[in-house]
């Protein structure tokens, strides 16, 4: 692989373990929640706080799981899923195409039993499938799709820029909750998690326009980037049909968006 290429899987890599560890840390945010030491510690019978922390911790659940499941199922899977099926496509066309030669030629050579061994098509390199420079191509084209999606690209620095923030209120939040004390006084935890929340509403809501001023404007270039491939490598995504034509951005603000609203309509 190119420099290039492997700086991409970089990014793509990197990405995917803080989404690992936002995972991990929002599944001790919802432990932590229900001990009923914490419970007292923090909300003293301050029903109002209490409200307030659990329908924070609520939407951190629900943004935390859609966004994994975005990125699993769409900007990596669907891009994935259309790479490796067109290569495996590519390499049943050539076995055949091996194995039709071969037989040809054995039969024309009359060759006996012990002379029929033939190519051994477990062996075939894959790069021989059409040209090693359209395949690499095309490879390239995949990762630039999932950059895309996942927000990686520099033009996408607004929007990866709120994304980042929110990763890291997550982050805050659980270090909040693991640092209290007893006899934190009602106010300092109410004012702590309204701080949190109140960050957290900003973030979302320039995540949400972000996304929707790129979907309006065409920058996830997916389009783009099929227009460019697809007569080269007849590129589809029928598996997710034709609602998701380019898996992109667009997905992650469908997913968002209606979160986002019910999140701005709370009263707290």
């Amino acid at each position: 692989m190119s420099a290039d290429i492997t700086e991409k899987y970089q990014r793509v890599f990197t990405f995917l373990l803080r989404l690992l560890r936002v995972e991990t840390v929002t599944r001790s945010i919802f432990n932590m929640s229900f001990k009923s030491q914490l419970d007292s510690q923090l909300f003293s019978g301050n029903s109002e706080t209490k409200s307030l922390f659990h329908s924070f911790r609520f939407f951190v659940q629900s943004f935390t799981s859609a966004l994994t499941n975005y990125v699993s199922d769409i900007a990596i899977g669907a891009n994935w899923r259309t790479f490796i099926s067109k290569l495996k496509r590519l390499d049943r066309e050539s076995r055949a195409r091996t194995s039709l030669t071969s037989a040809v030629r054995y039969d024309e050579d009359d060759t006996d039993e012990e002379g029929d061994e033939g190519v051994d098509v477990s062996d075939f390199d894959h790069q021989q499938l059409n040209d090693v420079f359209s395949i690499i191509a095309y490879h390239e084209a995949t990762l630039d799709k999932i950059l895309t999606a996942c927000l990686l690209k520099s033009r996408h620095r607004a929007a990866r820029g709120a994304l980042n923030d929110m990763l890291d209120l997550i982050f805050s939040f659980a270090r909040f909750l693991r640092r209290v004390k007893a006899g934190m006084s009602g106010e300092k935890v109410a004012k702590r998690i309204t701080e949190l929340h109140s960050r957290w509403q900003q973030s979302m809501q320039l995540l949400v326009d972000s996304l929707r001023a790129m979907d309006e404007k065409g920058q996830t270039r997916q389009s783009v980037l099929s227009a460019q491939y697809s007569d080269i490598f007849d590129i589809r995504d029928e598996e997710i049909g034709a609602r998701t034509k380019y898996p992109g951005v667009r997905d992650l603000l469908i997913r968002l968006d209606p979160l986002a609203n019910q999140y701005n309509s709370s009263t707290y």
